[in-house]
């Protein structure tokens, strides 16, 4: 069995592959739990997330708890052999609350307090909440710790998902607080915040307020530290109860994060729970919506260290909350599931189990809709169900990649900040590009912080590091030194991690590993762009958005512009575009304007330094884990083939050769 670094069990590995989803019985009268858990039992569902808006019908009104309908559908559920994910029902936060105190209700950064009436009504650094909060908490802990059926603890949920930062008054003195504490003094914060700029020094951190709404940009730092403190603020939540949960239950804990999501840097959240959980929901109507999923799966994994983690939720078919919500074809939610599996998940949930007939989800699908157990979706629950009842080997099995894709949060905020040389940057699709082109050669990747060990991966990906302190650069030199393979993009190392220019030219602290100079950056206009080619090939290739004045000093060229009068006009000086630089044992490559797909892939194989086979399609999805390969055909009927002998676990079929995928199909083979 795995186990974390402290010597601790793994949580996930020992009881096969969970299957189940948030069941939210306090909307439903009892007759309908009974059926509901026989139709669960039907499934092969064994695990429901139980409570997580549920605060309202636990407590009734301050210190007056209702437990008796819990306790039933606990144990109607198992009886079904059904367990628990339990919630701290704190998500969102009852009306008798906001009556005590309005001021539980957060504040936007217009400074207009926002109404009771939804979901995640509550400033995180109110004490009105925290304190209410936790009592609860402590009295789910204590009442429900020896129930049998318990598997985990579901703390809060989604944090952060409808308001990411709060501007009230209570943050407001938080924030002053953590100030204190990273700068120790006001002289301290006015160098890291420039203050000089625009007479904004300050004489005591009792002068400051969050960067609320103001005549123009506000300061650059201070609304980065507000991120970063707005992200802290949460995670405190996150603490604050787990330590109340582990003041009186060894079950393990967990919360679910929503991948590439903006408010949280899930990074510096390691550590808090027992094993990381993820709500997965990319859209159908996305071109490749399986690279979309796929991504968020290996983000999870990462932030999990390479521990299995747990799908938590995601839709059957349709969410509510789109402008035009698409519906998963029939196969499709079948497909995704177990692509989570082949990427380390060792469970898969869902939102929901039965379709709710009131409130703003009741549009969202779930297990068991609206239409009932005859449904189609249904039906596709039960084989879901079937499938991973066959897979519980895999639970022990992990996944490894050789290749990492930089991912990080301050970065994010950094590089999307106002008052910038274009606001056509967007962090989030340079990532997907460069992890779709990893996709596209079959190359299974992590993604990794700032912090953490780059060794073990043969090559690494930065795209727009826009923000890179002086130790991450040293990391990467290191690395590149050490015989690595670093490949970075235009507009990185601009900055330091305090917002501030790293002055003498850019890539600031990266110019002697990547070997070039830029002096200077000309964004281009949509719709404008430049022709240019690999150096002694007639390939015409076309760079947009971005051009930059850039010399190389040591790094050769690879790619220039062919259009010498276009060049001077475009900024893009001698003409470079692709640069690779010779570093120690290394190779540094850098890519000085946006390409497109064709030419990324070129880039990237250069990067690698490996010819890859291309599978029969893209669409078909093949990941290692363990000792077992999950083929998933994610497009149109293709034949697959196969380097020998090997059993499908999901049918028993031992192949041979080739065998023809039909849409959605999957795969999971071992050797025989």
């Amino acid at each position: 069995m795995a186990s974390f670094g402290d010597g601790t069990l793994n949580p996930l590995i020992g009881d096969g592959l969970y299957f189940g989803g948030d069941y939210n019985p306090e909307q439903w009268d009892r007759e309908t739990w009974v059926e509901d858990a026989d139709l669960m039992r039907k499934a092969r569902v064994n695990l429901v997330s139980v409570g997580i808006f549920s605060w309202s019908r636990i407590e009734t009104s301050e210190g007056k708890y209702d437990f008796e309908w819990l306790d039933e559908v606990l144990n109607l559920l198992l009886d079904r052999g059904v367990y628990v994910d339990l919630a701290t029902a704190t998500a969102s936060p009852p009306a008798w609350l906001i009556k005590s105190d309005p001021t539980v209700l957060p504040v936007d950064h217009d400074g207009r307090r926002l109404s009771f009436g939804a979901r995640q009504t509550y400033c995180p650094n109110s004490e009105s909440f925290r304190s209410a909060a936790s009592r609860l908490v402590e009295e789910l802990v204590i009442r429900y710790n020896d129930f049998p059926g318990l598997k985990m603890w579901h703390v809060s949920n989604e944090y952060g998902c409808h308001v990411s930062r709060c501007y009230c008054d209570n943050c407001a003195a938080k924030f002053r607080l953590w100030l204190q504490k990273r700068y120790g003094g006001i002289e301290a914060l006015n160098h890291a915040w420039g203050s000089a700029f625009w007479s904004q020094l300050y004489g005591g951190f009792d002068e400051i307020n969050p960067p609320r709404i103001a005549p123009t940009f506000a300061n650059p730092t201070q609304q980065l530290d507000y991120y970063r403190f707005a992200s802290d603020s949460l995670r405190e939540l996150y603490e604050m109860e787990a330590a109340i949960i582990r003041g009186h239950s060894d079950k393990p804990i967990t919360t679910n994060y929503m991948g590439f999501f903006k408010g949280v840097d899930q990074f510096a959240w390691r550590g808090v729970g027992d094993f990381v959980s993820l709500d997965s929901y990319p859209d159908p109507h996305a071109a490749q919506v399986h690279v979309d999923a796929a991504a968020g799966y290996d983000l999870t994994r990462s932030v999990a260290e390479g521990e299995p983690w747990l799908l938590m939720e995601q839709a059957p078919s349709a969410v509510n909350w789109r402008g035009i919500n698409g519906v998963k074809k029939p196969g499709q939610m079948r497909a995704l599931s177990l692509s989570a599996v082949a990427r380390g998940a060792n469970g898969v949930m869902f939102f929901q189990w039965r379709a709710a007939k009131a409130g703003a989800e009741k549009f969202h699908s779930a297990m068991l809709p609206h239409a009932g157990a005859e449904s189609r979706i249904y039906k596709e629950v039960q084989q879901l169900g079937d499938d991973l009842t066959k897979l519980s080997g895999v639970a022990s099995a992990k996944v490894s990649a050789s290749v990492a894709i930089v991912f990080d949060w301050n970065n994010w905020w950094a590089i999307e900040l106002d008052s910038h040389p274009t606001d056509h940057i967007f962090y989030l699709l340079s990532i997907r590009k460069f992890y779709g082109s990893l996709q596209r050669m079959g190359i299974t990747c992590d993604f990794v912080s700032p912090k953490d060990d780059l060794s073990k991966y043969k090559a690494v990906v930065a795209p727009n590091l826009y923000l890179c302190d002086r130790d991450f650069a040293k990391s990467l030199t290191s690395y590149v030194d050490g015989g690595g393979a670093l490949l970075g993009t235009y507009f990185t190392g601009i900055v330091d991690q305090n917002d501030h220019v790293v002055l003498g030219g850019y890539p600031g602290y990266l110019r002697d590993l990547f070997g070039v100079l830029v002096e200077e950056f000309a964004p281009l206009r949509p719709g404008d762009g430049f022709d240019f080619s690999l150096v002694n090939s007639p390939t015409i290739h076309r760079g947009t958005l971005w051009s930059e004045v850039v010399s190389p000093t040591t790094a050769s060229v690879l790619a220039k512009s062919n259009d010498e009068v276009g060049v001077d006009s475009l900024g893009v000086g001698q003409g470079g575009v692709l640069f690779e630089n010779s570093f120690g044992r290394g190779r540094a490559l850098y890519l000085a304007t946006e390409v497109e797909d064709d030419f990324l892939d070129i880039v990237v194989e250069r990067l690698l330094g490996d010819k890859f086979e291309r599978s029969a399609s893209e669409e078909v999805e093949v990941v290692e884990r363990g000792q077992y390969t999950f083929v998933i055909n994610h497009g149109v009927e293709v034949d697959f083939s196969l380097n020998h002998r090997q059993r499908d676990l999901l049918s028993g079929r031992v192949l041979e050769e080739a065998v023809s995928l039909k849409p959605y199909d999957v795969l999971v083979l071992e050797d025989v």
